[in-house]
């Protein structure tokens, strides 16, 4: 997909931008269901609401996730309050929400992000992604 980091779904990459520079981006999924049948990597599916102040924690270690399990894991950011129909399909009530697809098969949910949210995140991927 196109470089847009106001895409309702998109796809935290890390990649190599030319001239030496490599970091995030985001790239809109144009066709979710198609995304998650296609990927053959665990997927952190991450709903979260745009009003949230807590984005501001989350984004940077959504981020720093995407540069640590680069080769290992897809990370998929979703406006819930925007893609409403996606977060009831996943029974989002509570923002952020993150939960671990393999498959194309939803295996496990953390609910929330506080002090412990990385530790917490952490736990959530390492049963399904080997740190390197």
């Amino acid at each position: 997909g196109e470089i847009n980091d106001s895409a309702s779904v998109a796809l935290f990459s890390f990649e190599d931008q030319g001239d030496g520079i490599e970091g995030v981006v985001y790239r809109e999924i144009n066709d979710f269901n198609s995304f998650l049948g296609e990927t053959k990597l665990p997927i952190l599916v991450v709903f979260y609401s745009s009003s949230s102040s807590t984005n501001k924690l989350v984004i940077p270690r959504l981020e720093q996730m995407a540069d640590d399990y680069r080769d290992q894991l897809k990370i998929v950011w979703i406006d819930a309050e925007t893609e409403t129909k996606m977060a009831e399909s996943f029974s989002v009530e509570t923002m952020p929400q993150f939960t671990i697809v393999v498959e194309a098969e939803a295996k496990r949910s953390l609910i929330g992000y506080d002090d412990a949210g990385a530790a917490n995140l952490d736990e959530l991927i390492n049963a399904y992604v080997v740190p390197q």
